[in-house]
C-alpha cells in the first residue's frame, strides 16, 4: 500500500504540471489571465473548504472557535501578504503563457530555486556549498534541454 503522503505529492505534481498547458488552452479559447487565476483560486478554495469540513466534521465548531481565538494581527497580516504573493505569482506565471511559449514560461518559473539561494544568502547569510550549486545548475540545464530540445521555442527560430 502506498502511504498517503506519496499520493498527495503525486496528485500535486500532476496538477501543477497540467496547470500551465491548460491555461494556454483557455487563453486560446478567449479567457483572460485574471479569469483563469480567479477560477483557479476559487475552485481550490472551495475544494479545500469541503475537504477541511469533511476531515474535521466531528469537531468543526471547536476548530473554528480555537482558530478565531488564536488570531492576532501579525498572523492575519502575514496571511494577507501570502495571499497577495500567491495571487501575484499565479497571475505572472499563468498570464505569461498568453504571451510567450509554455516551455519558456516553465523554464523561467523554475529559476525560483536560484532566487531562493540568492535571497537566503542576502537575508540570512547562508552560503551554499559548491555541490548544491552544481546540482542546481545541472538540474536547470536538464530542464532547459528537456523543454526545448531543438532550441526553436526559446530562441523563436524555427
Amino acid at each position: 500500500m502506498i502511504p498517503r503522503g506519496y499520493l498527495y505529492v503525486i496528485g500535486c505534481a500532476s496538477s501543477f504540471g497540467l496547470i500551465t498547458t491548460l491555461a494556454k488552452l483557455t487563453y486560446d479559447e478567449g479567457a483572460s489571465p485574471q479569469t483563469v487565476v480567479f477560477s483557479r483560486i476559487l475552485a481550490g478554495s472551495l475544494m479545500m473548504g469541503v475537504w477541511s469540513t469533511y476531515s474535521h466534521r466531528n469537531n468543526l465548531k471547536y476548530v473554528i472557535r480555537k482558530s478565531l481565538q488564536a488570531t492576532n494581527l501579525p498572523i492575519v497580516f502575514l496571511i494577507i501578504v501570502i495571499g497577495f504573493c500567491i495571487a501575484g505569482m499565479s497571475l505572472g506565471y499563468l498570464g505569461s503563457v498568453k504571451y510567450i511559449p509554455v516551455s519558456l514560461s516553465v523554464l523561467l518559473f523554475f529559476t525560483f530555486p536560484f532566487w531562493v539561494l540568492l535571497l537566503n544568502f542576502i537575508i540570512h547569510g547562508i552560503v551554499v556549498s559548491w555541490l548544491k550549486l552544481f546540482a542546481f545548475v545541472l538540474a536547470f540545464s536538464g530542464l532547459a534541454l528537456t523543454l526545448d530540445q531543438l532550441g526553436k521555442y526559446l530562441t523563436g527560430v524555427e
